[in-house]
């Protein structure tokens, strides 16, 4: 079975995502807003970029089906 708890504390202590705490405190202070609101705008433009990503990439595959020869 996955440790999850393990997987977590080490995405934590690494140097990534002290880089994004940083751009939250960043954010929060160019902003004027708290930083759980900086949070919350950080997490959804990555979810944001991720579903696109997503999207592009499967329409890549799908033209790439459509275009083999069969």
């Amino acid at each position: 079975m996955k440790d999850f708890s393990a997987e977590l504390y080490t995405l934590m202590q690494g140097r990534a995502f002290k880089a994004i705490l940083s751009s939250i405190h960043q954010l929060s202070q160019e902003q004027g807003i708290s930083e759980r609101e900086a949070a919350e705008s950080v997490i959804q433009a990555f979810r944001k970029v991720d579903r696109i990503w997503s999207e592009y990439i499967f329409h890549e595959g799908v033209d790439r089906l459509k275009s083999q020869p069969g």
